[in-house]
């Protein structure tokens, strides 16, 4: 049992990881050229910095009139509402 709790947290772990390098590629902004360029490790590590500190604004300092956070504040009621609308269709589908 412990094996398997093990080898599922470093599977967990390398998600994590691999969806975090992911969206990095992602949202990683280009700057073309108006000045030089930080190498991507130090970009990367500024980024995993800023999600685990629970900074979801604007990577890497660009400028945005808004946190991010009070966006997603603002969109939960419809997230939430949306989410238990689908659970509910899907457990009156499983069941039947």
């Amino acid at each position: 049992m412990q094996e398997f709790l093990v080898q599922r947290v470093g599977l967990a772990l390398f998600a994590l990881i691999g969806l975090s390098i992911l969206t990095f590629v992602l949202v990683r902004p280009h700057y073309w050229g108006y000045y030089e360029e930080p190498p991507v490790v130090v970009q990367y590590g500024s980024y995993v910095n800023d999600l685990l500190r629970g900074n979801l604004e604007r990577p890497f300092g660009v400028a945005w009139d808004a946190r991010s956070s009070n966006e997603v504040l603002e969109r939960l009621p419809a997230t939430l509402r949306l989410a238990s609308l689908a659970l509910a269709a899907s457990a009156v589908l499983g069941i039947s």
